[in-house]
């Protein structure tokens, strides 16, 4: 018993090594016993074939009896291969026994023998052999059989370990089967065989028959393998035909190829090795996502509306494949980008996810859900193929929606700490309150004044210019704007009694200014004490290149003040309609100003005191009426009738223009000054002019003056030279 353990241990590594793998180029090995090899018997009565168990051994032998078998009877076990198939090669582990007319054999289809006993093929001067042996070969069966070959065998009725006359006993085979017929395959299915782009992982479904079965089912993208999936139900053991026929399912990731047309070719792998491919098909593949939408925009603009439906334009990215065929987009409340973690999170949950479909599609019409701020955390796009990156998403933010107007709008009493001051109370709790106007209207009147209006927490305020507006009564009415545009107004205080106001709400002021002109002095009464008032020049006439000292009072309430206070100074040069601010000055402890303008062009000085809260301002402008003036000469002696005296000369003070400035010669005649020529300075101010004198007889004196007007670019009141004296001697 020792010694067969060992034997059947030499015979299974024996085959082994003879077929290392199931399956090689052009061929398969199969092994076992039961399913690889068949039974056959021409005498069942005289022939006994079966298996003891699949997993111990197969068995041919003569029945038992009293009786013989005729000559020919024979039974056994076979192995045949698929149709258009050979067997190439043989590992047989197994008994062989003949006695008595009887022999058993191992022979191939094309009757090589290759073990026979008794006596024959490896069976040399025995009646029984073992075999562990491999045989090449090429046939379509082989054949483990026992036979009657004499005239008449007897069966047996013999006691004892082996009674039988003849036997095989098969306890294990290696079956190597070659085939060079290639698989027929056809693509009949799968998602990468639907119409239009494709991405990512695809099916492929491969239906595949082959005389031998089929192992595996690959895909192949422009002649290189791309995916590839082994046939479920092969087994090696125990049948010829390993591997069923049938389709089978590849699947693809086409992120390994390139965007664009790819040639598609499904084929299949028999239990040989031999490989078939189907028709070549053309797949359409993209797999990266759009770029963001370029320019998103709302029509209309974004903010409030009442409304609560948008339009979002934007224009699409270039796309090089697949077309973009979808818009998504992410709407939330504006509250998701709060600071607040539980706001933002609360605001998160309500958050509305949509994707539109369309050709190219560039617009989507979008739903707010309820009234409030609104925005679009994310709108992106998907294409043909079904690629879309949320990541890629812009932010279209202001997407407001509000229909209810502004509630509670009516006026507040006045602060008697700022009684101009106007305060309307309007409230939205949606949109807010985005704007309003307050106006004001004399009582009686038809004209209605809008007023400044600002937008507060608490609803609208205006000042109420108590220094300008006319004292009386006048009527108040407001209207409140939220942020979509709804508004509400009022003429109503908040105790529902109509808004009016009666100016002026504030303490006068009373500002004087200009060159000191002396004091008047009255009596205040009969009787009274001798009251006097500085009296200031408001139009000082200022020779040109010379400063002038002003001076000024403030008066608060008809008394002078009695601490320090700021003024404003401010300036418009003549011939121009814009004021520039100065530098600002300050009142002596009694409200008395002291300030030097400098030299310069004719000009309006404003000093400004510009109120408080409870006190009104005033304005103070005085004109500092610079004349022009100009150098003058002429010839020193005297001139001779017939001869030209030259006059020349040359502006003060600068600011002359770039094209110059005209100057009028005059002549003293006939008891007033006429004007005879017009000539034009340089850049400089300088002016030349020839006169010549005619018909003088005897001798005669004139007086000879320029006279510079008030012209357009020229900053001075009209002036003149002095004048000058020409004597002229006659013929």
């Amino acid at each position: 018993m020792p010694h067969t353990r060992t034997l059947i241990a030499l015979i299974i590594a024996s085959a082994l090594a003879l077929t290392p793998s199931a399956a090689h180029a052009g061929g398969y090995t199969v092994s076992g016993t039961c399913g690889v090899w068949s039974p056959y018997s021409n005498n069942g009565a005289r022939m006994a074939v079966y298996a003891d168990g699949c997993n111990t051994f197969l068995l041919a032998r003569n029945t038992f009896g009293n009786f013989t078998s005729s000559q020919g009877t024979e039974g056994g076990w076979r192995v045949i291969a698929p149709p258009g198939a050979a067997i190439s090669g043989l590992s047989f582990f197994g008994t062989l026994k003949g006695t008595k007319g009887w022999d058993a054999a191992l022979l191939d289809s094309g009757g090589t023998v290759y073990a026979a006993c008794p006596g024959g093929v490896n069976c040399g001067g025995r009646n029984t052999t073992e075999i562990n042996t491999g045989f090449g070969l090429f046939a379509s069966q082989v054949i483990a059989r026992v036979r009657c070959y004499a005239s008449s065998c007897t069966n047996t009725t013999e006691a004892g370990a082996s009674p039988e006359r003849v036997k095989i006993v098969i306890r294990g085979s290696y079956v190597s089967i070659s085939d060079s017929t290639a698989p027929a395959a056809a693509i009949v299915g799968g998602s990468v065989t639907s119409r239009g782009w494709k991405r990512g992982n695809q099916t492929l479904t491969i239906n595949a028959s082959d005389n031998v079965g089929i192992r595996g089912y690959e895909a192949w993208a422009d002649g290189g393998r791309v995916a590839v999936a082994d046939q479920q139900g092969c087994a090696y053991t125990g049948r010829t035909v390993p591997c069923p026929n049938g389709p089978g399912t590849v699947l693809i990731d086409l992120g390994e190829l390139a965007d664009g047309s790819h040639t598609l070719v499904g084929r299949a792998i028999d239990s040989a090795d031999n490989e078939g491919g189907s028709t070549a098909r053309r797949i359409a593949v993209d797999n990266h996502p759009p770029l963001s939408p370029q320019n998103p925009a709302v029509d209309g603009g974004a903010g409030w509306r009442t409304s609560s439906t948008r339009t979002v334009r934007w224009t699409n990215p270039p796309e090089k494949f697949a077309p973009i065929t979808r818009a998504a987009y992410q709407l939330c409340p504006a509250a998701v980008d709060s600071t607040n973690k539980t706001t933002s999170a609360n605001a998160r949950k309500r958050c509305v996810t949509k994707a539109v479909p369309g050709s190219k599609i560039s617009a989507v019409r979008v739903q707010l859900p309820s009234e409030g701020a609104w925005q679009l955390q994310r709108l992106w796009l998907h294409d043909a193929a079904g690629n879309n990156n949320p990541e890629t998403g812009v932010k279209v933010a202001a997407l407001g929606y509000d229909s209810t107007p502004p509630t509670g709008v009516a006026f507040a009493d006045e602060d008697p700490a700022d009684p101009a001051r106007l305060n309307v109370r309007a409230s939205d709790a949606i949109s807010g309150i985005a704007g309003g106007t307050i106006e004001a209207r004399r009582v009686s009147g038809k004209l209605w004044r809008p007023l400044s209006t600002e937008v507060t927490p608490s609803g609208l305020t205006a000042m109420m210019d108590d220094e300008h507006l006319r004292r009386g009564v006048y009527d108040l009415r407001a209207v409140a704007v939220n942020g979509s545009g709804l508004q509400q107004g009022t003429e109503r205080r908040q105790d529902g009694l109509p808004a009016r106001i009666k100016l002026p709400v504030r303490a006068a002021s009373h500002l004087l200014a200009g060159r000191s002109a002396g004091r008047r002095c009255h009596r205040s009464g009969s009787g009274g004490s001798r009251v006097c008032e500085r009296r200031f020049n408001r139009a000082p006439r200022v020779r040109v290149g010379r400063s002038s000292l002003l001076r000024g009072q403030l008066k608060i309430g008809g008394q002078a003040v009695k601490r320090r206070i700021t003024l404003q100074v401010f300036s418009r040069q003549l011939g121009t309609a814009q004021w520039k601010q100065l530098r600002s000055i300050s009142t002596s402890e009694s409200g008395r100003i002291r300030y030097r303008a400098r030299r310069g062009p004719a000009r309006t000085l404003r000093f400004r005191y510009p109120g408080t809260r409870t006190i009104r301002g005033d304005n103070a402008p005085v004109k500092l009426q610079v004349a022009a003036s100009s150098t003058m000469r002429g010839p020193r002696r005297a001139v001779v009738n017939g001869e030209y005296a030259t006059l020349r000369g040359r502006l003060r003070g600068g600011w002359v223009p770039a094209a110059g400035a005209l100057v009028e010669l005059q002549v003293y005649a006939r008891r007033s000054w006429r004007t005879f020529a017009q000539p034009r300075t340089d850049k400089a101010g300088r002016w030349r002019y020839q006169y010549q004198f005619e018909t003088i007889s005897g001798n005669a004196r004139f007086r000879f003056r320029a006279r510079i007007r008030r012209q357009t670019g020229y900053p001075f009141a009209t002036g003149a030279s002095r004048t000058v004296h020409v004597r002229v001697r006659g013929l």
